[in-house]
C-alpha cells in the first residue's frame, strides 16, 4: 500500500506547469486542489478547509472536484483520502497529465492575465486570474487594488517587479485564510532569490537627503520623497500578503529589495507581511513614516529590516529568521543609517521597534549570519522587548560618534543569547572616525532591563512545524517591560495560536 501511494506522490509531483504565459483556463491536474503540482493529503486538507473554516478558494474548481461531479463538496475529501491510503480509486480524469477537461460542467480554471507598463487608470486584479507580473508602475493618482487570494507571478523573463510611484496607491488586502501572494514563475521546487524583482512603494514623505528628493534604489529615472513633503500621505495598505524570491539583480550590485517604502508616509500601514527568500533586503525604508505589524523576514541573503535617511515609522510585532542565508558577511537582522551622506542630516532616523525577534541561525541552530542590528551614521530610535539570537559576529552593534552623540538609541528590555560575542565594540568604520567606545560605555549609555542567556538558546523550537516555533522559553526570558507582557515577536503563551503558524506564513524554501 505505502509503495503504491509513494509512486503515485512521486509522479504526480513530477508533472509541471512551467509555462505561465501559455496556460489556458482549461488546463488543470485533478485532485491538486492546491497548485502544488502534487496530489497529496495537503489537497484533502484544503478541500476540508475551503468547505468548513472559510479556507481558500480552489485556483482551479475543476481540479477539486475529485469525483467528477460537478461540484465541489465533501464527497471530493472523501474521494481522495480513499485514494491516498485505502486504495480507494484514482482521482477522475485528466489525472497524469495537463489536458482539457473532458466533462462539460460549470466549474473552471483561472485565467492567466500579464500586467505590465504604465498603469494609467485605477485597476483591480481579482482572484479569479494568475497575473503574470513584468515591469508595471502605477502612475501619480491611480490606485491598484488586489483582491484576497490572488496569485501574482513575477516574470522571470522580464525581471518583472511592481512599483507605484508618486501619488500612486496599492491597496493589496488579503485575509488569513487568502492571502495575496507575490511569487515566481519558476516551478516549485526550483524557486530561489532573485527569480523577480520585488515590490517597491514610492512617496512623498520627508526624508534628510538635502533637497528632499533622490532617485529609487533598483530603479533609474524614478524619484522618491519631496521638497515639501506630505508626513501624513497613504500610499496605500497591505495586509495578509507574502512576496517570496524576488530581489534580482537590475545591474551589477543594484538587486531589488523584497518590499521597498521610500518615503512614503505615515498614512502608509502594513500588517501580516512576509518577505521570503530575497536577494537583498526583506522591508527597507528610505524616509518617510509608514509603518509595519506582524512583518516576517525568512532566508533574506541581506538585511531583514533596514531603515535609513530619516525613516520615523513604528513596527511592532516582528520575526527575522536567517535560515539559509547564503554567505553571512554582511547578513543582518536590522541595518540602520541617519544619512550615508552626512551623519548629522535631519530629520534624524528614528524608529520604534517593539516586540522582535531576530534569528542569525539556521534551523538546525548554526551560527552564519553577521550581526542582530547595525545601528550607525547619525541613526537614532528605540529597541523594546526583544530577542536577539544566534548571530556569528555580534548580537549588537552601534558604530560612530554621531550616532552617540544624538543621544536617542534606546535599546531596552531585550535578551541576547548565543550570540558569538553580545556587541561590537568598534569596527572599521567607526575607528577610521576616530570613534571607538567600550562594551561599558555601550551599556552605560543605551541600555537597560536587558538580559544575557550566554550560549544558551531562548527559544523553545526553530522547526516551523511546531507550535512552538520561536515561542520564547520562560524559564530563561523574563516578561516585558512598559506595559508589554512579553519579550520576542511571539507571545510564549500562544500555544497552537502562534501566529507563525497561521494560514498566509509559508515556509518552503522552493
Amino acid at each position: 500500500m505505502f509503495r503504491k501511494i509513494s509512486f503515485v506522490v512521486v509522479m504526480l509531483s513530477c508533472i509541471q506547469f512551467g509555462d505561465f504565459a501559455n496556460a489556458q483556463s482549461s488546463q488543470f491536474m485533478r485532485g491538486d486542489h492546491n497548485q502544488d503540482r502534487a496530489v497529496n493529503i495537503g489537497d484533502a486538507v484544503g478541500i476540508l478547509g475551503f468547505l468548513f473554516s472559510s479556507g481558500a478558494s480552489p485556483i482551479c474548481e475543476d481540479a477539486s472536484d475529485i469525483n467528477d461531479d460537478g461540484s465541489i463538496n465533501i464527497g471530493d475529501a472523501v474521494s481522495l483520502l480513499g485514494f491516498l491510503f485505502s486504495g480507494g480509486v484514482a482521482p477522475a480524469e485528466p489525472f497524469l497529465t495537463w489536458e482539457a477537461d473532458p466533462t462539460s460542467d460549470a466549474l473552471g480554471c483561472k485565467t492567466v492575465s500579464t500586467i505590465g507598463g504604465d498603469i494609467t487608470a485605477d485597476i483591480v486584479l481579482t482572484n479569479d486570474t494568475t497575473w503574470l507580473l513584468q515591469p508595471t508602475f502605477i502612475k501619480d493618482g491611480v490606485t491598484m487594488t488586489i483582491q484576497a487570494g490572488t496569485t501574482i507571478v513575477g516574470d522571470n523573463a522580464t525581471q518583472g517587479f511592481l512599483a507605484v510611484e508618486r501619488g500612486g496607491v496599492l491597496n493589496a488586502i488579503g485575509t488569513e485564510n487568502a492571502p495575496i501572494v507575490f511569487t515566481s514563475g519558476s516551478d516549485r521546487g526550483t524557486r530561489s532569490a532573485g527569480d523577480w524583482g520585488g515590490i517597491i512603494v514610492i512617496g512623498n514623505g520627508a526624508n534628510n537627503i538635502p533637497g528632499g528628493t533622490s532617485l529609487v534604489e533598483g530603479l533609474q529615472n524614478t524619484t522618491y520623497g519631496s521638497a515639501n513633503p506630505v508626513a501624513d500621505e497613504n500610499s496605500g495598505t497591505m495586509s495578509y500578503v507574502r512576496c517570496e524570491f524576488g530581489g534580482t539583480e537590475i545591474s551589477p550590485n543594484n538587486e531589488i529589495n523584497s518590499i521597498t517604502l521610500a518615503s512614503c508616509g505615515s498614512g502608509t500601514n502594513y500588517d501580516h507581511v512576509m518577505c521570503k527568500s530575497n536577494l537583498d533586503d526583506g522591508f527597507e525604508w528610505f524616509g518617510g513614516g509608514a509603518n509595519l505589524e506582524f512583518g516576517i523576514c525568512y532566508g533574506v541573503d541581506d538585511d531583514d529590516f533596514d531603515g535609513s535617511f530619516g525613516w520615523n515609522g513604528n513596527v511592532q510585532n516582528i520575526v527575522g529568521i536567517k535560515n539559509n542565508f547564503v554567505d553571512g558577511a554582511n547578513d543582518r537582522g536590522f541595518e540602520f543609517d541617519g544619512s550615508e551622506l552626512n551623519f548629522t542630516d535631519t530629520p534624524f532616523t528614528n524608529a520604534t521597534i517593539n516586540n522582535f525577534t531576530v534569528i542569525g541561525e539556521d534551523t538546525q541552530g548554526a551560527q552564519g549570519a553577521d550581526a542582530g542590528a547595525v545601528i550607525r551614521r547619525g541613526c537614532q530610535g528605540t529597541w523594546t522587548n526583544g530577542i536577539v539570537e544566534g548571530w556569528a559576529d555580534a548580537g549588537w552593534d552601534i558604530d560612530d560618534a554621531a550616532t552617540t552623540t544624538n543621544g536617542v538609541v534606546t535599546c531596552d528590555g531585550i535578551t541576547f543569547a548565543n550570540n558569538n560575542e553580545d556587541f561590537e565594540t568598534g569596527d572599521d568604520e567607526s575607528e577610521a572616525s576616530g570613534y571607538a567606545y567600550t562594551t561599558g560605555e555601550l551599556l552605560q549609555t543605551t541600555f537597560t532591563n536587558n538580559q544575557f542567556a550566554g550560549a544558551t538558546s531562548v527559544l523553545l523550537s526553530l522547526d516551523p512545524s511546531s507550535d512552538d516555533f520561536c515561542r520564547p522559553d520562560l524559564s530563561v526570558v523574563s516578561g516585558g517591560i512598559n506595559g508589554t507582557a512579553y519579550r520576542g515577536g511571539v507571545d510564549p503563551n500562544a500555544g497552537s495560536a502562534n501566529w507563525l503558524r497561521s494560514m498566509w506564513v509559508s515556509w518552503d524554501d522552493n
